[in-house]
């Protein structure tokens, strides 16, 4: 691999009340080398999940909205995401969400999975937290002005 290539960044979290329960996930992009977003998405999945499987299907989603074949950096507070990928831990349940957020693994150059501390003021954690929870108690993605309101918000506490 040149080592002059650059990484996207991609930033998620999913949620899920009570767990199992209502559960949604949200990511936030970024092209290499830019600080504005390339893309913020979060979605509702549905009213029987757990946080673990909000927390697969958030990386999921905000892969496929990555461009094909790029490489990536998933920064999320989910050691139970990371495990298989960083420390070997084996993938004993919820095999069903493994082999989605496999294939959308394939799309890719090259993933790498670094753990952020949750709710530790990390700007983009606590943005995609704050998104997730809004599509989990909503039952539906956070629109625009939402994500516009919660940005803005945390940019002026950095």
């Amino acid at each position: 691999m040149d080592m002059d290539v650059l990484e996207w960044s991609l930033w998620s979290d999913g949620s899920c009340y009570p767990n199992p329960g209502d559960c949604s996930g949200a990511w936030v992009i970024y092209e290499p080398g830019k600080t504005e977003p390339y893309k913020i998405g979060s979605r509702y999945f549905w009213d029987k999940g757990t946080n673990n499987i909000a927390e697969l299907l958030a990386v999921k989603y905000g892969l496929d909205d990555l461009p094909p074949n790029v490489t990536v950096t998933v920064y999320t507070d989910s050691k139970y995401v990371i495990g298989p990928h960083n420390w070997q831990w084996r993938k004993r349940t919820n095999l069903p969400y493994w082999v989605m957020l496999d294939e959308s693994l394939k799309r890719h150059e090259k993933v790498k999975f670094y753990h952020v501390r949750g709710h530790k003021g990390v700007f983009n954690n606590e943005l995609v937290d704050k998104l997730a929870s809004i599509a989990r108690k909503e039952t539906r993605a956070a629109n625009d002005a939402e994500i516009d309101k919660i940005y803005n918000k945390l940019l002026k506490k950095q």
